[in-house]
């Protein structure tokens, strides 16, 4: 989000110069209200437990806050500008990424290897990460991508989930494919009779099966043995679930990493205990503070 500031800020500045500075009250109070809601929290915390670093606390929301501004100030730019404008940079999200899928499979080695394009080499060059730093990202985009297109050619349902789920295959991104499978299960079952739900729901389920036994079992199966992926994240998801429950407005100023801190380590030894194969070398370096 950072990086792409740096084109939103001058193109805000030039829409605030050209459209005058006009804001959207309801937008406007959620983000203050939300601001105070933290600076109040945070004043709690500190004040009810002074073990707690009110100086890392209030350094790591401040950094968490200029990252996710950049998704506010894009949603204010957006609403100032008209539907033709949109329509057109929709377009251009959606041609970019097409180049970038077209490139990948006619000179991989552009998108592979650590060039101008990429900051790394790519430890996976079987899969697909166009112009991004890996293929869960990649796929992520892909699928928006088409949901874009689908919006401006108005794509009726049957097609548009049968060409995201091919290329979404084609990406080799698990987490692009099985998530929006799931989105589909969950939408079959609130459309329509309920026998027409039933079983188009039984059928999204199968398929989704089919899809992961025959093409992405071995690749998860690589991905337990080689990279640490399945345990990073299925280590940071319980965490999420456990700060969901003790901690469920952080510990601050968006001040949710004390929390990960503490409560890493023993998820990592439970999982650990009932799957001693997985990879937890990533994830051990989230439970050092810094």
């Amino acid at each position: 989000a950072s990086p792409s500031a740096l084109i939103l800020l001058p193109g805000l500045f030039v829409s605030i110069l050209s459209k005058g500075l006009k804001v959207n009250k309801n937008i406007l109070l959620c983000f203050f209200g939300v601001l105070l809601i933290s600076f109040l929290y945070y004043f709690y915390w500190v004040f009810y437990f002074p073990e707690l670093d009110p100086i890392f606390i209030l350094d790591r929301g401040s950094r968490y806050f200029l990252l996710y501004v950049f998704y506010f100030l894009a949603l204010y730019y957006s609403l100032r500008q008209n539907i033709k404008d949109i329509r057109a940079g929709a377009a251009l999200i959606i041609i970019v990424v097409i180049f970038s899928v077209l490139l990948n499979f006619l000179d991989p080695a552009i998108i592979n290897n650590k060039s101008i394009i990429q900051y790394n080499d790519f430890i996976s060059p079987e899969r697909l990460r166009g112009f991004s730093l890996e293929a869960s990202v990649f796929g992520y985009q892909i699928v928006c991508s088409i949901l874009l297109l689908a919006v401006l050619l108005n794509w009726s349902t049957f097609f548009l989930v049968t060409v995201t789920i091919v290329i979404a295959i084609l990406t080799t991104s698990k987490g692009a494919a099985l998530s929006f499978l799931i989105c589909i299960c969950f939408y079959f079952s609130l459309k329509g009779k309920l026998m027409f739900r039933v079983l188009l729901s039984l059928c999204s389920i199968v398929i989704s099966y089919i899809i992961f036994k025959y093409y992405f079992l071995d690749a998860l199966a690589s991905d337990i043995d080689t990279y640490s992926s399945v345990a990073t994240r299925g280590t940071m998801f319980i965490v999420g679930l456990k700060i969901f429950l003790f901690n469920p407005l952080g510990v601050g100023f968006f001040g949710y990493l004390p929390s990960i801190y503490d409560f890493t380590s023993g998820v990592i030894d439970f999982i650990k205990s009932h799957f001693p194969f997985l990879n937890f070398d990533e994830v051990y370096t989230y439970t050092i503070p810094g």
